[in-house]
């Protein structure tokens, strides 16, 4: 809260002559001073002189807060789910060096870069693959065995080339890679997520997908729409960069996610009623998806079936060729009462005759 005849005196010892004209302050810049040549070099001057100690700190107040968006928002729920589970986050480069998208069994179309830093580092990615397979191999090479990691990473795919678009299609994906894990850990995974996100509409459709196992694989449906893939890494790509064992894989496109994932919650009341868990399990063809018999069980318990856990899946000779096993736990409990041994076992019935019916399946007593 300076006045013109107290800048002017701050300013007349070090060559600057001032004028006062009413309010305003007309300042001559010496000719040894090139360095000032604005307003602001002026004031900085002022201040200078004045002692800087000797000035209040004021913060401006915008008009409005800040905020995250509704992708910040859904990427932070992503990377808490991730580390809830266990795994590490990884920070690969998004650079692949040539051949590295054809290692990975993805195809050779990639991006090519005009002017790399280096020459092995000239190809965009077009999937979080290749990166955390090397982290896995880096990790193994270091004797550090059983990583779990994740990424929230951006992934570059080629235009049609009649597009009018001069960029690639830049899509973020999470990835989360298994060490020393097989399909139905990763899928056990996947089950976690979904539960933790309280996403719904969740389905998966068994087929082969680009870098994964031909058998151990499957896409994954959410509303419709085709939200990314789940399996066992392809075992001649773990081969191609060095990794022994089984890997489990899981890929999603976050930006399908953001708005189930940023949706208020609804309050659900929960029962303090005693509960009842039994466990089932049916014999159903190989392409018989975890999914789907999941999806029957939870339609035919109704109400009273409050979760459904999958337990284990496994083939013998016993049960036959191009059928597996697979066991659930069901936890059934009512609102208000505690159930009675006739409603447990009749809501259990109408379980397993629906999974027989709609699954092809054959109940194992």
């Amino acid at each position: 809260d300076l006045v013109a005849a107290d800048i002017a005196a701050l300013l007349e010892p070090i060559g600057f002559t001032s004028t006062v004209t009413g309010v305003d302050l007309m300042v001559a810049i010496p000719s040894w001073r090139p360095d000032s040549s604005i307003e602001v070099d002026v004031i900085e001057e002022i201040g200078r002189h004045h002692g800087y100690d000797k000035s209040g700190k004021r913060v401006p107040r915008p008009a409005q807060s800040g905020a995250l968006t509704d992708a910040q928002k859904a990427r932070r729920l992503l990377r808490r789910s991730m580390i809830g589970a266990g795994l590490a986050e990884a920070m690969p480069m998004p650079f692949l060096a040539p051949g590295d998208l054809e290692r990975a069994g993805l195809g050779a179309e990639g991006i090519s870069l005009a002017n790399p830093l280096v020459a092995e580092e000239s190809i965009l990615r077009t999937s979080l693959l290749p990166g955390l397979v090397k982290a896995i191999a880096y990790n193994q090479s270091h004797r550090n065995a059983g990583v779990r990691l994740f990424e929230l990473g951006r992934v570059y795919l080629p235009r049609p080339e009649q597009s009018d678009e001069p960029l690639p299609d830049e899509q973020e994906w999470l990835g989360a890679i298994l060490a020393d894990c097989d399909a139905i850990a990763a899928t056990h995974l996947l089950h976690r997520l979904v539960a933790v996100l309280g996403l719904s509409q969740v389905k998966l459709q068994n087929g082969p997908r680009p870098g994964l196992h031909p058998t151990r694989s499957a896409e994954i449906v959410f509303r419709g729409r085709s939200l990314g893939e789940v399996g066992e890494v392809d075992p001649r790509v773990l081969a191609a960069y060095g990794v022994s064992g089984r890997v489990g894989w899981i890929q999603l496109q976050t930006a399908a996610l953001v708005p189930a994932l940023v949706a208020n919650p609804k309050f659900t009341r929960f029962s303090l009623q005693p509960s009842s868990d039994i466990d089932l399990a049916f014999v159903v063809p190989v392409e018989v998806s975890v999914f789907d018999v999941r999806t029957t069980v939870e339609k035919a318990g109704g109400p009273l079936l409050q979760r459904v856990r999958f337990l284990n899946a496994f083939r013998s000779d016993q049960l036959g060729p191009g059928v597996r096993s697979l066991a659930f736990n069901l936890r059934f409990q009512a609102e208000e009462r505690t159930l009675t041994d006739v409603e447990v076992s009749d809501v259990r019935q109408r379980v397993i005759d629906a999974v027989v019916e709609k699954n092809g399946a054959q109940f194992r007593q």
